[in-house]
């Protein structure tokens, strides 16, 4: 029989073999507090870089990780998977290209040990090896690293309770006590992303699901991961693309409110948000506020990406009927 442990951190990984080996060695130099035991699952989702042979080195070097296997492409099925083979009482997920915080494990050690939450969230820092572009607003009313394409989340210096509208955990780093699985189900994989499919949004709607049954989530400040920015994907088209995509995800998700006036499926007031939204955009790029335009199309893009896979689904389910 396994040994038991306290902390699984799972590390799913896809084609990401050259940036593996450096994470998995930060990730096996932590120690947990309160002298809570943990392990390290890679998940390797099917990939065909080489990934198996830098997880068999690692292994051989460093006890306490392990390896497992998901054909199924896409993050939720590959964390889906690790949740299953984990021997942990808190299931801690992290992603394959971070730069860890040495006292991260202790941080999330010490929340599991002392706080009575179901989850927690902690502290992501966009890393910049490059100049962003002058296109790209970091923070104030037009932060576009509120839309995920970025990898960030920041909610300050002092831990808090989540409640539903605020941002919630985010894939880099989030745990959650594996009674939370066992009492409302796994990551959807029909969210998530896929190979090189930029979709989004399962940590979110199983966040917002556990919020919306009544679960706490608690935020740490003091769990840091640092997330390089990839200067590829830092263009207007990919930051387009992206937003659309995520649009179709929330979409997708259907948790609109219950008394929600729809037509054709579709809640009327994505349409209202839209044409604001729209109109706003017209109107600062009239004035030339560039900056102020582009975030209204992003905007725009979403709701849009909202309204087309709503009704995508509503005439699904009415083919199907």
């Amino acid at each position: 029989m396994a040994a038991k442990t306290d902390i699984s951190i799972i590390l799913c990984t896809y084609n990401r073999a050259s940036r593996l080996a450096s994470v998995l060695d930060a990730l096996a130099k932590l120690e947990a507090a309160a002298g809570l035991s943990h392990e390290i699952l890679v998940v390797d989702n099917n990939s065909y870089d080489g990934t198996r042979a830098v997880v068999d080195a690692a292994m051989t070097a460093r006890p306490g990780i392990r390896y497992a296997f998901e054909s199924r492409q896409g993050l939720s099925w590959a964390r889906n998977k690790g949740i299953e083979e984990a021997r942990g009482g808190l299931v801690a997920f992290t992603d394959d290209d971070v730069v860890v915080d040495p006292g991260w494990l202790a941080a999330l050690a010490r929340a599991y040990r002392q706080h009575p939450q179901v989850g927690f969230g902690g502290k992501i820092l966009p890393v910049w090896d490059f100049i962003p572009p002058p296109w790209f607003v970091g923070s104030g009313p037009f932060n576009m690293l509120r839309g995920g394409v970025v990898v960030g989340h920041d909610l300050g210096d002092e831990p808090l309770e989540y409640r539903e509208g605020m941002m919630t955990p985010v894939g880099a780093n989030m745990a959650f006590r594996r009674e939370a699985f066992a009492r409302h189900g796994l990551f959807r994989t029909d969210l998530g992303k896929t190979g090189k499919k930029a979709f989004f949004g399962e940590d979110a709607e199983f966040c917002g699901r556990l919020l919306r049954a009544g679960e706490k989530l608690l935020y740490l400040p003091q769990a840091v991961i640092r997330h390089p920015v990839d200067r590829e994907k830092m263009t207007r088209r990919h930051f387009a693309v992206s937003f659309f995509n995520i649009g179709r995800s929330i979409g997708r998700r259907n948790d609109y409110p219950k008394n929600t006036v729809r037509y054709l499926g579709i809640p009327r007031y994505l349409v209202r948000m839209l044409m604001i939204q729209a109109s706003q955009g017209f109107k600062a790029l009239a004035r030339g506020k560039s900056a102020e335009a582009f975030h209204h199309k992003l905007e725009s893009l979403r709701l849009l990406g909202q309204i087309l896979e709503t009704f995508r689904l509503t005439s699904d389910r009415g083919s199907r009927s």
